[in-house]
């Protein structure tokens, strides 16, 4: 299979660093809380989820650390499966679409994003937290819950890698719909 060339870039080349980046996320961060802060590997505020305490589409906004909205994830109503699309920040184009699938007795998700010339594809453990992103042959991101935050804080933490050249708020915005869907 040929290799994807250039950066993965689907929210905005504003978010694609050239070197391997770090978050540290938190479970449950779909809940009846409102607001929810991404951090970086320093500790500092990179992203804030900011959704309605009740809705009906269960519609939450992925903020940049400075409060400006980068994209809208909306739960697809009345859905066969569960499937959750990313938004742009006003919520006017689909950028991508998840599904979750059942694969023999295994769970998967299938990620369709608009523009894109090779498919991104997940592996691993989704409940566990233990899983990867890949873009054709390229690894674009890793969650994993196993970190030394959660022996120190004593709380369920997990980090989501993101690979150099590729989009660090799509992939956020990717781990949050995971959260949501396989919690």
């Amino acid at each position: 299979m040929p290799m994807p060339t250039g950066p993965l870039v689907v929210l905005s080349t504003a978010f694609v660093a050239p070197y391997e980046t770090t978050f540290f996320l938190r479970e449950k961060i779909f809940s009846i809380r409102d607001s929810f802060d991404v951090r970086d590997a320093n500790g500092q505020t990179a992203f804030q989820l900011r959704g309605s305490l009740v809705s009906m589409r269960e519609r939450k906004v992925l903020c940049d650390r400075n409060g400006q909205p980068v994209a809208t994830l909306t739960n697809r109503l009345l859905s066969i499966r569960d499937a959750v699309e990313i938004h742009s920040a006003d919520g006017s184009r689909v950028l991508a679409e998840v599904k979750k699938q059942l694969v023999s007795l295994t769970h998967g998700a299938r990620i369709n994003v608009a523009g894109l010339q090779f498919p991104l594809e997940v592996r691993g453990d989704f409940r566990g937290r233990n899983f990867e992103i890949w873009h054709g042959s390229q690894l674009a991101g890793r969650v994993t819950r196993k970190t030394l935050m959660n022996v120190v804080s004593g709380r369920d933490h997990y980090t989501l890698t993101v690979s150099p050249h590729v989009d660090t708020a799509f992939m956020v915005a990717l781990a949050m719909v995971f959260e949501a869907m396989f919690d």
